[in-house]
This record gives C-alpha cells, structure tokens and sequence, in this order.
C-alpha cells in the first residue's frame, strides 16, 4: 500500500490540541501484538496529536480506496472505476461523491443507520483493548490501520486521549456520503446478501457480487453516463 506524503505542508484536520491533549513520544519498544511494523511512525511536523491524526486519517483514505477488490475471473478490472491513481488523488472527497456510475463498475448500497456505521467504524478504528488475528489479514495489509493499532497500544497515550481520537475520527467519518460496509474480515465485502440495491440492474433474477456500500442517511446516489468505457453489466 502507497504511504501518504505531501510535497507541501498541509493544513491540520483536528483540533484535539486546542483542548490541552498532546500526544507522548513513543516508547521504544511497547511489545505490539502485529509482529511486521512495516509502516514507518510519522516523522517530521507529525510531532502533535492534530497533526499525526491528520495524517492517520489522509493515510486511512488511501488505504481504504487501494483495498478495492477485483472482480473474479481473468482479464476482470476493479469493482472501483479508479485506473491506477495516484496516492495524492486520494482525498476523501471521493467519499463525497454521490455519482456512483464515475466511481464503480459494480456497486450494492444501502441506506445505513448509525448503528450500520458504527458497525462498520469499529472495525475500521477498533478500541483499546482490542487484539490482531488471522480473521482481520484485509486490515493487516494497510499502514493506517497498524499505525492507528500501535497508537492503541502505547502505554504513554491515555485512555482519555484515546477515546478524543476515536470520536474525532468517528466525527469525521460521519461526514462522508458513503463508507465501505466494512466487516470483521473484509473492507469491501462482494458476497450476495439481502437489502442491497445492485447496480448496474442486473439483467433476469441473477445478482452477480459486487463490492458493499453504506450510505448515509437520506443520500440518494446517481448514475450519469460514463463515456470513458462501457459500463460491465453481468455475465
């Protein structure tokens, strides 16, 4: 997975600083459960909790969209309309885009509730305590979710600043259109299930898997013609 970096400073997403909480420096070694840190710490100005939570979530962004499934079967392109982008273009903007046919070649939705996103929240910033297993591999693979892991375990970081961060970050993920209905083993699960609207309208009875999406409440998707490339119906 691409790490976030950014030629020019950018500005920070959070305020928690404003409040009086700061962010310790890091133990030397504080015994993490995920053996393979192979996801740098933040360096440079990454040095307060705005600013390393600022980072964590651009970083979240770029991991969530690179974990976008491919359709099953040879010569099958991404579930995500998304040929090969640059890390930089991942902002989350993207998660504010209701123009669905733009973003997906297959896409199920559904309306969430706030327990649908809390669901899926913690899954995607789990609370202290929680522990890595083989069931959670999807998460492994992305720098975010280790380092936010590693925040989680360090013995230096209070459990009042650890529960600011999660409600800033919920906050934040809140303000998005739509998320990945993220489950325990899967960012972007495809399997066939009830309640989910399928596009594009498969032909016959047939649902075909396609990549699960939550929207926000009373968000309405759109699907205006793509002249780049035939849209892919079912098999």
């Amino acid at each position: 997975m691409p790490l976030y970096w950014a030629e020019d400073p950018e500005p920070d997403l959070f305020a928690l600083g404003a409040r009086g909480l700061v962010l310790p420096p890091p133990t030397v070694d504080n015994g993490s459960d995920i053996e393979d840190w192979d996801s740098p710490p933040p360096e440079g100005p990454a040095t307060t909790i705005d600013s390393f939570l600022s980072q964590l979530w651009r970083q979240f962004i770029i991991d969530i969209t690179g974990k976008s499934p491919n359709q099953r079967g040879v010569g099958k392109r991404s579930y995500l309309r998304l040929n090969g982008p640059n890390a930089q273009e991942l902002k989350e903007n993207l998660y504010q885009n209701l123009a669905f046919s733009q973003i997906f070649r297959k896409v199920a939705y559904r309306a969430g509730n706030r327990n649908d996103w809390e669901r899926a929240f913690k899954w995607l910033f789990p609370q202290r305590g929680f522990r890595a297993s083989g069931a959670i591999q999807n998460y492994l693979q992305c720098p975010y979710f280790k380092q936010w892991i590693k925040f989680l375990e360090e013995r230096k970081n209070s459990d009042e600043l650890v529960t600011s961060t999660r409600h800033v970050l919920w906050r934040r993920l809140r303000g998005l259109k739509w998320i990945p209905d993220a489950q325990q083993d899967k960012i972007w699960p495809t399997k066939v299930v009830n309640g989910f609207t399928h596009w594009p309208t498969p032909t016959g009875d047939k649902l075909s898997p396609a990549v699960h999406v939550l929207l926000k409440e009373h968000a309405r998707p759109s699907f205006p013609p793509v002249m780049d490339e035939a849209v892919e119906g079912d098999d």
